[in-house]
């Protein structure tokens, strides 16, 4: 039988996933995740398997990425599957899809393995199951799934169809990732979700990127929203905007007196409007509302700077 299919490996540095295992945070919730497995193993008279905290760590991760690389890649998320390559010398994981027809040759997959597009799928997909529909319920549970093999894992998040899972999803804590309660500086992806201050304990970053793109990208912070929202026109502006340490716009709000214009970005408190395309009714009324517009094609970044700054 002849498969055709793509992929991406993933390589995490296995010396700071050992270090990061070290902490009392992630030492409490393997003792949780040991005593679940010993009390399941006393019940049908078996030897308890221990648990490698790391590997949850790592599988759970795997189950954020695929979730992402499905809406990235177009693959249906069913389709896509994860092996995990952990002991006490690696970490890994290649989330791949095979078939035998030409649907595992489109190459959306694959596209994803570049450094700046895959540091992206990290965040997003981070970001994204940071929080549970089911939380605060889910992220508090000390047992889940089978056997109690979970922690915080459940079908509003990290769950994968089982033909994704190499382990049916078990082994799995959501909280290892983003941490808990007073512990949420401790959580292994804590940093590039932005719930620690810059030089907390961040994802170790794979070989295939540059570790510091995912800090790159949460810098943007509270401006993400506008670098998302904004036309590919207006994109370069929010960047030297960023660099000049501007206020947050609102992003896409409607002006007029009907709300009849779009601002794409805007400043209420200031007064300040940043509009796209010519429209002489629209910045007549701006105009008379005494609010500063400029237009985004022409604007200098600088000058929007400067007539933030010189209003309350």
């Amino acid at each position: 039988m002849e498969n055709i299919g793509e992929g991406i490996f993933i390589s995490l540095d296995r010396d700071q996933l050992q270090k990061w295992a070290e902490q009392d945070f992630v030492k409490g919730r393997k003792a949780q995740l040991d005593a679940n497995a010993r009390l399941a193993a006393a019940q049908r008279k078996q030897k308890p398997i221990p648990v490698d905290i790391v590997k949850v760590a790592v599988h759970t991760l795997s189950h954020v990425l695929i979730d992402q690389l499905a809406l990235d890649a177009g693959y249906p998320t069913s389709s896509i599957r994860e092996r995990l390559y952990v002991d006490e010398e690696s970490a890994g994981m290649l989330l791949f899809t095979a078939s035998s027809d030409s649907a595992g040759s489109l190459g959306g997959l694959a596209a994803q393995a570049d450094s700046e597009i895959l540091a992206k799928v990290f965040v997003d997909g981070l970001r994204r199951l940071e929080w549970c529909s089911a939380d605060p319920v889910c992220i508090e549970s000390t047992g889940a799934g089978t056997d109690g093999r979970n922690l915080a894992a459940c079908h509003n998040c990290v769950y994968l169809p089982e033909t994704s899972c190499e382990h049916f999803n078990g082994a799995l804590d959501r909280g290892l990732l983003y941490g808990t309660g007073t512990d949420v500086d401790k959580g292994l992806c804590s940093a590039t979700v932005g719930s620690t201050e810059a030089g907390g304990p961040s994802a170790p970053a794979s070989s295939q990127t540059d570790p510091r793109e995912p800090a790159k990208i949460t810098e943007f912070g509270p401006w993400e929203s506008a670098l998302e929202l904004t036309s590919e026109r207006v994109r370069p502006l929010v960047h030297a905007l960023i660099s000049l340490n501007a206020p947050v716009p609102e992003t896409g709000a409607d002006i007029g007196p009907s709300c009849e214009w779009i601002a794409e970005l805007l400043w209420s408190a200031h007064k300040v409007a940043v509009v796209d395309g010519e429209n002489e009714a629209r910045d007549s009324w701006l105009t008379r509302q005494e609010w500063t517009h400029f237009n985004a094609a022409s604007a200098n970044p600088s000058e929007v700077a400067i007539a933030l700054a010189g209003k309350p």
